[in-house]
């Protein structure tokens, strides 16, 4: 994200937290969009996408008066949005949390140029990977959030997201060439 960008949002943020309900409208059409993206790629369902990213307005409507650094708006939102996908989830026993790697083999963090042709095969792949593994991918490379990000939107430690995105790199190539 732009320092501008940045700057925009933290005074929005501000601007919301005091009342102001156009400053609030503007930051549901600034992350609405790639918000449901990330929701969808989590849930593999429209419809409850859209359930859960209503419920997640609202939450943040009503608590973001807690927040207390405007600059941290955007991993508090995606936190929320995960957190709400994660129990729908967990209320279906659809969700498996996958936490194994093989620790000796290398992780290749800076190597994200991953470049595929056919999208519709790749959205295909992506529901093929463990939800860890998918939450990390549409993270880090369609919403461009940097491991640290990622860490603190998943709560989980920077070593677990390397390897998350390392193994679905993998998994992904492997599945785009077969």
């Amino acid at each position: 994200m732009r320092k501008d960008q940045q700057t925009n949002d933290r005074i929005t943020v501000i601007q919301a937290q005091l009342g102001d309900d156009e400053a609030f409208m503007q930051l549901v059409d600034r992350y609405s969009g790639r918000l449901l993206y990330y929701i969808r790629r989590l849930l593999e369902d429209a419809d409850r996408a859209d359930d859960v990213l209503q419920d997640v307005w609202l939450t943040v409507y009503r608590k973001i008066n807690t927040l207390r650094d405007a600059s941290a708006f955007s991993v508090w939102l995606y936190r929320t949005a995960r957190n709400r996908a994660i129990s729908l989830l967990r209320d279906e026993s659809r969700y498996v949390f996958v936490e194994s790697y093989d620790k000796s083999e290398p992780l290749d963090e800076d190597n994200d140029n991953l470049s595929f042709e056919d999208i519709d095969k790749l959205h295909h792949v992506l529901t093929t990977l463990s939800p860890d593994q998918k939450e990390a991918i549409v993270l880090r490379f369609f919403e461009g959030r940097d491991y640290q990000e990622i860490a603190r939107i998943v709560g989980c430690r920077l070593g677990t997201v390397r390897s998350r995105i390392h193994y679905a790199k993998q998994e992904l190539r492997k599945k785009m060439e077969a």
